[in-house]
């Protein structure tokens, strides 16, 4: 055992390394042999580090010189700060950083792959080219059907339209012919009288007159539709029937009669109006929203099948629109109807047919309006088609948000119902 310094003055630093300290210390008169037991028995006999349990030393250094001895070596102690200690807060401080940069860099990994998996999984957008092509429009005569004739003219197409009111027919024709002679692009304009709810045959009967005059049908926009607003049990059954027929058959029965032409023509567009009631069911729809459902059932299939034949496919989900046939429903609609509906606004016939229409050019499957539309489109899109990357982040980073916010609307909606029930 070394003697321990009989004069000696003594000088100890430390420096904090996470569970090793780094000591220097200086002692005079002391002998100029030793080892790492001896600076133990050293340590300890001096007092330093008293309380604190050691480890071990390691990496001595010894600095001699004529007058003194120098050394400096590791210790290795469990460092446990004290409360309060600065070493403590530049410990958890430093804990903190490396918590969020691996937070930071593991959200940044995923959302990276999040991002590379949609890229490659989403159908590529085509921009699609109106000008040129013969559009058939059911239900063109007025509202929403009108509104996109007008605006499949603005983008450089002859149209048919059809409907059953032949006097809204001739004035809707010759609009629209007023506004081909306008352009000066030798568009035209043509019109067929007939109940969609017939037959296929009567269908593809009047699609073939209409090839005749214009040419292959390029696009069919599926809008004829009505809908029927009243409790389940006051509805007689032959209303789920016409729904069904009107709503979802008609489309059906147009979308097989334009197939081989637009086949024959290396691609084309087929449109759906469906509706914001065939993407949350309400009170008074149960044989509106069943039809309206299944025309985007329908649509998502078919755009599926269509993509080798280069055929869009997409589907307008428009909510309440200032159209004609909105008034009427109006006059007979019931209280809880009318309660739940004014929740999502009234908007115009013209705003919702060029949102339409620009979707359909710009190669988008769905079509929503206004705030409540792009929250529901999010919220309800399920398994359907999605070309637009945006959209798509969207509806992943939303969907939990928006059902919360949905569950919130419904129970609104389910509390008017109660109020408005009348035993």
């Amino acid at each position: 055992m070394p003697n321990r310094p009989q004069s000696g003055q003594g000088a100890l630093s430390t420096e904090p390394k996470q569970n090793k300290l780094t000591v220097k210390v200086e002692f005079e008169s002391i002998p100029n042999r030793f080892g790492i037991e001896e600076f133990r028995v050293l340590i300890e006999e001096a007092g330093l580090f008293r309380g604190q349990f050691t480890e071990g030393i390691d990496h001595l250094r010894i600095d001699e010189s004529p007058y003194r001895v120098g050394c400096s070596f590791d210790l290795r102690i469990p460092f446990r700060p004290k409360r309060g200690d600065p070493f403590e807060q530049a410990h958890r401080n430093r804990k903190l950083e490396m918590f969020c940069c691996w937070f930071t860099a593991g959200a940044a990994f995923v959302l990276s792959a999040l991002v590379a998996v949609l890229y490659y999984s989403l159908p590529k957008k085509k921009q699609f080219v109106f000008r040129g092509k013969h559009a058939f429009v059911t239900g063109g005569s007025k509202g929403i059907g009108k509104q996109i004739a007008l605006e499949l003219i603005r983008k450089g197409c002859s149209v048919s339209i059809a409907a059953r009111n032949v006097s809204d027919l001739e004035s809707t024709a010759k609009e629209l012919k007023t506004l081909c002679d306008s352009r000066g692009e030798g568009q035209k304009v043509q019109w067929y009288s007939f109940d969609v709810t017939e037959s296929y045959e009567k269908t593809e009967s009047v699609i073939r007159e209409a090839e005749k005059e214009l040419g292959p049908v390029g696009v069919l926009i599926n809008n004829a539709g009505f809908s029927t607003q009243e409790a389940f049990h006051d509805l007689p059954l032959s209303a789920f029937e016409n729904q069904m027929k009107v709503n979802y058959l008609s489309g059906v029965y147009a979308s097989r009669a334009v197939f081989s032409s637009m086949k024959s023509l290396g691609g084309g567009h087929i449109g759906f109006v469906s509706s914001a009631a065939g993407q949350c069911a309400i009170w008074g729809y149960t044989a509106y929203s069943p039809a309206k459902f299944a025309v985007r059932g329908f649509a998502e299939a078919l755009h599926m099948e269509m993509l080798p034949f280069n055929i869009g496919v997409s589907v307008l989900f428009p909510p309440n629109t200032a159209t004609e046939g909105f008034q009427v429903e109006l006059d007979t609609m019931p209280e809880q109807v009318k309660l739940i509906s004014d929740s999502a606004g009234l908007f115009e016939p013209d705003y919702v047919a060029k949102t339409f229409v620009s979707d359909i050019e710009a190669g988008e499957f769905a079509t929503t309006i206004g705030l409540d539309g792009w929250m529901l489109g999010n919220l309800t899109v399920g398994a359907a088609p999605e070309k637009n990357l945006l959209r798509a982040i969207q509806q992943v980073l939303f969907a939990g948000v928006f059902r919360g916010v949905m569950l919130g609307y419904i129970g609104y909606f389910n509390r008017m119902v109660r109020r408005c029930h009348k035993p």
